[in-house]
């Protein structure tokens, strides 16, 4: 839970043996608000300590030579500028779940201590530790305010970052005024290099690569560079900014490649350091990470070339999402193939074969399928399937279909509808009210004979083959389901009704029609078809094939299509992390929260596909919609 500065003090107060933590690979603000909360705790008499997993980098040592903890068994825990218990690296098995108050500014906080002191407008956490140590009511000294001080200019790169604010600068004025050394301070953290130090700049500069028409610079570490370099690590310590200093670049990227102690497999550590109005915390929390708004970082269990993609992405759609990038030019600069859902309404005349092709041509893609075909006459809804989404046919979620159909009494052809052979003619001797009612009556489950003109196979061969030979053959019924029925338009004089049809998928209208007829003893065809409804979709969200056509030469198509995973939203959505993404699209059995139902699946990169969860939530049968095609080769 959060708490207020008089709260936190007064925990802080009735403490003793207190243990105050930095996060691992440590930096000047939660080294400098680490020391200062101690300074002040020892002027209040407190026994306390300073413990962090990895050593202070040298850099650091003047806020407190040779510092050596003291020795006690911990009784109050406090964290100091981290966001989550990953950050505190081989500590974090011993006090993970011991962290009694966290002291952070970071939005990212995941609220892991059970008290937390937040303040997110705060540049540092050294601004927050300032307030908290006047709360205590220890008067600052030059030991507090060098320390401070280097937490405050450190998290805001001598205040030239964005996150630096007019309170950050009184901060700064008061600490000045209290004794830090602030030329010394400043030097030594940004103006100080070792010769290792140059070699390894000049070595990174060169490796420097461009993307998104020099928005974005990206520079690799390896894990020899200490080696190659001659150089320790504390002389890493702000090269994350270089890759930003570039002129233009709105997002600076360092991979480090790294080896775990423990498995002995190879990972990345991503900094990302960003330029207004790019999000750096935004295009880091994606993949599992976090950080600010200028500075953020992840860890991504890959390769550095895939690790290099994944961050990638998440940049040009962070770039895409300012308008500083086309959301429809991949990473390598070429335009992506589209894929999703566009709901086209179908002109008479049509195959539903013939809109795919015709759509094949305006928007340049070869794979198209289409969702619920529609013979030549019939008018309407045409789901059609772009891409990768053609996979989901067979997944379409809601199989029910709406129809308005016009049918007329008295004539009866071989298709059952008005383009077929007159084979029949018969007098209407029914009442309006007796129409009416065999119309209505056919609501409910139906057993339907498929009509010989149909796609239904009999002995492996199509119907409307052996039709088109003169053929006919018997016909097993069917059940089908009509779940709604009405009349919309009566025509008595023309013996013309306009129906309106809510149905199961399977559903013949003309042989509905047909049905009504046979029911009546006079026949009936249909005369026009229209469906309105199809996988969920409506007439509404329909466009011609001429708006596709002049929507696609103004460049606006795209914007109209779909994205598969609108078809799955009824689904219970699981949202995995950057390693489940990994596993799950490597075919691994993994667990979820989601068990014994099918779920959509996204992670860092969006929307990853459909699985069926078992009684304990172990994905089984899967069916991806983002493939891992991310490559070493690609670079």
């Amino acid at each position: 839970m959060t708490i207020d500065l008089p709260s936190a003090a007064n925990m802080l107060c009735s403490a003793n043996n207190i243990v105050i933590l930095a996060h691992s690979k440590p930096d000047g603000d939660t080294l400098g608000s680490a020391f200062a909360i101690l300074f002040a705790l020892e002027r209040l008499g407190k026994t306390a300590r300073v413990e962090c997993a990895d050593e202070m980098p040298e850099k650091y040592s003047f806020i407190c030579p040779g510092y050596a903890p003291k020795a006690f068994d911990a009784g109050f825990v406090c964290a100091v500028d981290i966001a989550e218990p990953r950050l505190l690296g081989t500590l974090a098995d011993t006090y993970k779940d011991r962290v009694d108050l966290c002291v952070d500014h970071h939005k990212t906080n995941s609220f892991y201590a059970a008290h937390t002191l937040l303040d997110i407008s705060a540049a540092a956490a050294g601004e927050v530790a300032l307030r908290l140590i006047d709360e205590l009511g220890v008067k600052l000294d030059g030991r507090i305010a060098n320390a401070l001080f280097t937490a405050v200019t450190s998290d805001t790169g001598g205040f030239r970052f964005s996150n630096t604010t007019a309170q950050t600068h009184r901060a700064a004025s008061r600490l000045i005024e209290c004794g830090a050394a602030h030329t010394d301070i400043n030097r030594l953290i940004f103006e100080t290099k070792t010769r290792a130090r140059l070699i390894l700049d000049r070595l990174m500069l060169d490796s420097i690569k461009f993307e998104f028409g020099g928005l974005c610079a990206v520079m690799q570490i390896p894990l020899d560079v200490k080696e190659k370099c001659g150089i320790i690590e504390d002389d890493l310590d702000g090269i994350t900014n270089l890759p930003r200093t570039v002129e233009g670049v709105l997002a600076g990227v360092t991979i480090r490649e790294t080896v775990n102690e423990t498995t002995g497999k190879t990972g990345c550590r991503v900094s990302v350091r960003t330029n207004n109005p790019v999000d750096a915390a935004a295009v880091c929390g994606a993949l599992g990470g976090g950080g600010h708004q200028n500075a953020a970082g992840v860890m991504i269990n890959e390769t550095p070339g895939r690790a290099r993609m994944k961050i990638l992405e998440q940049i040009r759609r962070e770039l895409a999402r300012h308008n500083l990038w086309d959301s429809h030019i991949g990473i390598n600069g070429k335009e992506i193939e589209p894929k999703g859902i566009l709901i086209i309404d179908k002109p008479e005349g049509f195959t539903s074969f013939d809109v795919v092709a015709k759509l094949r041509g305006i928007l340049g893609v070869r794979k198209i399928g289409h969702a619920g075909t529609l013979d030549p006459m019939v008018t309407g809804v045409l789901p059609i399937l772009i891409g990768r989404a053609a996979k989901a046919a067979d997944l379409l979620p809601d199989s029910r279909k709406r129809y308005t159909a016009k049918l007329r009494l008295g004539i009866t052809t071989d298709t059952q509808d008005i383009s077929g052979e007159v084979i029949g003619e018969c007098k209407i001797t029914a009442a309006p009210q007796e129409i009416h009612a065999a119309i209505l009556s056919m609501r409910g489950e139906i057993m339907q004979i498929p009509p010989m003109y149909s796609a239904v196979k009999v002995d492996g061969q199509r119907l409307y083959s052996l039709a088109r030979e003169g053929k006919e053959v018997g016909r097993q019924p069917r059940p089908v389901t009509i779940e709604e029925i009405s009349i919309l338009e009566s025509d008595h004089e023309h013996h013309e009704y306009v129906i309106d049809v809510l149905c199961s998928k399977g559903t013949y209208i003309r042989t509905l029609c047909h049905d009504i007829g046979e029911k009546l003893g006079c026949g009936a065809v249909m005369t026009q078809l229209r469906r309105t409804v199809a996988a969920g979709f409506t007439q509404e969200d329909a466009i011609t094939l001429e708006d596709a056509q002049r929507l696609a030469d103004t460049g606006e198509l795209r914007r109209r299509i779909l994205p598969v995973e609108t078809l799955f939203g009824h689904l219970p959505r699981v949202q995995l992390g950057s390693r489940m993404e990994t596993l799950f699209l490597d075919g691994a059995r993994i667990t979820v929260e989601c068990k014994g139902e099918r779920a959509a699946v996204f992670g860092p990169q969006g929307f990853l596909g459909i699985a069926d969860t078992d009684a304990q939530g172990v994905i089984g049968k899967r069916k991806l919609f983002l493939l891992k095609e991310l490559q070493d080769e690609d670079l």
